[in-house]
């Protein structure tokens, strides 16, 4: 079990655009190694995504591990143990909903974000495989929001409102 080390808001390596994997890379006993440090450290962390460039290695790469009973919302979905490698985004129709996001990278703040809410994702597993998935409300939501950091997009950036953007303990006020 490793664990690594988070990035936060300020290192510079978060801005940065990540890097495509090819079909051997992906196959490779590193990439292997990365997705189990990745794992380890999203449920040291109590996250439900996390994205490669967040511990440092500048490769496209998320996954993501939502439980049903997330705590986020109240519609049950799920999205266990996901690895997406190369991923890119299609919205699909118009409808635009907000969620009040937070980020390992951005301790202890949440801000409300607006996003497409039925999205087509696109990657490869783990066998360099294509894959497709659609994906509507909250799950849309958190699939943008890790591939955000893949070109170096935090979800602060979204951000409409600098008046919705609040401490950890002033967002749990105003939910409860």
């Amino acid at each position: 079990m490793t664990i690594r080390r988070i990035l936060t808001v300020g290192e510079p390596s978060l801005r940065e655009r990540s890097t495509e994997l090819s079909k051997n890379q992906i196959r490779s006993p590193q990439t292997r190694r990365l997705v189990r440090d990745m794992f380890d450290t999203l449920a040291e962390a109590k996250g439900i995504g996390l994205a490669a460039p967040q511990i440092g290695e500048q490769v496209r790469m998320v996954l993501f591990d939502v439980p049903e009973d997330n705590g986020y919302t109240d519609e049950g979905e799920a999205l266990a143990r996901t690895i997406c490698i190369n991923p890119t985004i299609t919205p699909l129709e118009g409808l635009e909903a907000g969620y009040w996001e937070g980020c390992l990278s951005v301790p202890g703040k949440r801000g409300y974000v607006e996003r497409p809410q039925h999205i087509r994702l696109d990657f490869l597993d783990l066998a360099a495989r294509p894959r497709s998935m659609e994906f509507n409300g909250f799950l849309a939501t958190v699939c943008q929001h890790e591939i955000d950091h893949l070109d170096g997009v935090l979800y602060i950036d979204h951000i409409k409102d600098p008046d919705l953007l609040l401490p950890e303990d002033e967002y749990l006020k105003r939910v409860e």
